[in-house]
């Protein structure tokens, strides 16, 4: 139950509202995994629509359940059909404007601000010249936000710790998009844990020598990997807009996701914090 407060309301931006037969209204085309509302009298189908519509910007949900009032429901009814798209995700409430943390200084890092900032969150990111860390203990001083850290060297495990209790490490390696590890309220592996971990798999880790920049990425792979990273972000903050039927994002401390645009599926698997740490040790202590 959502409860009946004067939160907002809006719709998916995978909900298209449809009239079928019956009356009905189907909240999508394909009528399969569409929810369907068909406990209507034709004289309040066209009303109801119109009222569920109003939320196509966000709405006090107030305003939602007095349209419906006046297209024919009984106050119960309009609750409970408000109750019912909450739950199917045709409407979602909205938290107040969420905010996000975001370090970093190249196409990638832009690219998620930029999709962020379209998807409704407020995003800050430091001064031109301003060290992470100054940054971070600005920004996080009042209120504790995500950040979003893109390729950034595991050295900074500290200070992401001292300051933020979650945060999305997102780089790209060898043309996939990685995120994670994942801390999540203060629980989960940290940067420099998985470069350990790295180094436990491959001792030369720390010597190889690249004898060039890291190349161009490629187009498909930056656009899946902001695409990815951002509706993580945006399930964790609460106010993903995911198509009605589909479960939010599950994101857990220390996962890793792989985005590899041109595999089957995203890879995902768990690392714990590394016992020999001294990030999680100094976080610890």
């Amino acid at each position: 139950m959502h409860g009946e407060g004067n939160y907002s309301v809006q719709l998916s931006a995978a909900a298209q509202i449809c009239i079928r037969p019956g009356p009905a209204i189907q909240f999508g085309i394909d009528a399969s995994r569409a929810g369907v509302f068909d406990a209507l009298t034709p004289a309040a189908v066209q009303g109801v629509a119109l009222a569920i519509l109003t939320a196509r910007h966000a709405v006090p949900r107030r305003t939602v359940a007095a349209g419906l009032v006046a297209a024919g429901l009984s106050d119960a009814g309009a609750q409970s059909l408000i109750e019912d798209l909450l739950n199917y995700r045709v409407l979602r409430a909205l938290p107040p404007k969420p905010a996000v943390a975001v370090l970093g200084e190249d196409r990638l890092t832009a690219n998620i601000s930029d999709m962020l900032r379209r998807s409704g969150v407020t995003v800050r990111e430091p001064v031109p010249g301003e060290r992470d860390a100054a940054f971070l203990a600005r920004v996080c001083a009042k209120r504790d936000i995500p950040v979003v850290a893109v390729n950034r060297p595991a050295s900074e495990a500290a200070e992401l710790g001292e300051h933020a209790a979650t945060w999305f490490p997102v780089a790209l390696l060898d043309g996939r998009g990685q995120l994670g590890p994942l801390r999540i309220d203060g629980a989960g592996a940290c940067p420099l844990c998985l470069e350990l971990r790295r180094t436990e798999i491959d001792p030369m880790w720390y010597t190889v020598d690249p004898w060039e920049g890291p190349p161009i990425p490629d187009p498909p792979v930056m656009a899946a990997t902001t695409a990815r990273v951002v509706a993580c972000v945006l399930s964790f903050l609460g106010c993903g807009s995911e198509p009605p039927g589909t479960r939010r994002i599950r994101l857990l401390p220390g996962e890793m996701q792989e985005i590899d645009v041109y595999a089957d599926e995203i890879r995902r698997w768990y690392i714990e914090p590394h016992p020999t740490c001294p990030a999680c040790w100094a976080r610890e202590g």
